[in-house]
């Protein structure tokens, strides 16, 4: 609890002593050169098989975000995100993590059976440069997947496909060191801040060929040995992306591949993307709808299916207005996921959006639905 009151005491005298800076920036070369936040209301509909269970769950996310520019070559960066929870479905909450995640730097506000409210430091690191060098510590994103969809050379960050609402994604305390040798051609090392069993630690390769970005990395996931590969490209008009990485045995785990590939195309003003994911170390029993839509994902096992296909399309359809249809398919249990969204702009940094996320198999009977989930969203930007 100390430590968690300290970091957000450090951030606030970071911010006061920032804005006391900015009168005298010239003398002490400290200047705040980017402030931004947003405020979100999001409503959560969810039910099973009938509308007339519906539970609704309330969802109020303030976000702000600091860069602080030290001398010319060092830079403070601070963002922290404020949840506050309410509505019927918050009584269905035994486990607050569930909702809000876990983490050493955050508050817990208060929860009970009527709300909850948290906070959370997700980014916090320094970020130094020199000439071709640079090197950053704290909590931050490291993220080395160079796919869109699946990205199983993130080893340090991955996301749930299915959390939207989490565009920043979620931080690692660690270190991270880059250095370019020559334009096109680059290396990088990183560990994380765990114990040694538990410890995340690798290093990559990041080099150009013929239009083709490619990398390769080796390290440890969790204590295990992880090798992987990527690249990015293009055939003809139509994007192509791919990633795998070996993940090596452990306690409690056998060896395990995840592997992902990526078309995406323009055609007639859609947007069309297609994906597929293999991951080899899949549970034992199929996953029900909450499973699918809340667990938090590792690049070990990015989906719960041994096979997962992926086809969307999207089409700003005017300046204001966008529309996106999604659809994931694994042939486990016939298990298919429908996730449609619509968006448009009411204002300036206004936005308002509906996404829908339906789950279908026939894992304990008869073909049908076994959760569904409507989000209606508004967000403020500043």
């Amino acid at each position: 609890m100390i430590r968690r009151f300290g970091v957000l005491a450090f951030i606030l005298l970071s911010l006061s002593g920032v804005a006391r800076a900015q009168d005298d920036s010239s003398r002490r070369d400290i200047s705040v050169h980017d402030f931004r936040g947003y405020l979100k209301q999001l409503t959560i509909f969810q039910f099973a098989r009938s509308i007339d269970t519906v539970v609704t769950l309330g969802e109020l996310h303030n976000r702000l975000g600091l860069s602080v520019s030290i001398g010319s070559r060092l830079e403070l960066h601070a963002e922290a995100r404020t949840r506050l929870y309410y509505g019927e479905g918050v009584r269905y909450v035994s486990d607050a993590s569930q909702l809000v995640g876990s983490s050493n730097e955050s508050i817990m506000w208060a929860h009970n059976r009527s709300l909850i409210l948290h906070t959370m430091l997700d980014r916090l690191y320094l970020d130094e440069t020199d000439g071709d060098l640079s090197v950053r510590a704290g909590i931050q994103r490291l993220n080395w997947g160079i796919n869109t969809i699946w990205t199983p050379n993130d080893i340090f960050n991955s996301y749930n496909v299915f959390d939207f609402d989490y565009e920043e994604g979620p931080g690692a305390e660690a270190v991270r060191a880059r250095y370019t040798i020559e334009p096109g051609l680059s290396v990088e090392g990183a560990f994380e801040n765990r114990a040694w069993r538990d410890m995340t630690a690798a290093v990559r390769a990041m080099w150009n060929v013929g239009g083709y970005d490619l990398q390769a990395l080796a390290g440890a996931f969790r204590g295990s040995p992880v090798a992987g590969v990527g690249f990015a490209g293009n055939i003809g008009d139509a994007g192509w992306k791919g990633e795998a990485s070996y993940f090596g045995a452990s306690s409690g785990h056998t060896s395990a591949v995840t592997a992902s590939m990526t078309f995406d195309h323009v055609i007639g003003g859609y947007f069309l993307t297609l994906s597929g994911l293999y991951c080899s170390d899949v549970p034992a029993s199929a996953a029900s709808g909450g499973e699918l839509f809340d667990a938090t994902r590792t690049a070990r096992q990015l989906m719960p299916f041994r096979y997962t296909g992926y086809l969307s399309a999207s089409k700003a359809f005017t300046p204001l207005f966008t529309a996106t249809a999604a659809v994931l398919y694994s042939p486990t249990n016939g298990s298919l996921i429908l996730f449609p969204s619509i968006a448009y702009s009411l204002a300036e940094n206004v936005d308002a959006d509906l996404t829908l996320e339906s789950f279908f198999n026939n894992a304990t009977g008869p073909y049908a639905a076994a959760a569904n989930a409507f989000f209606l969203r508004l967000r403020w930007s500043f």
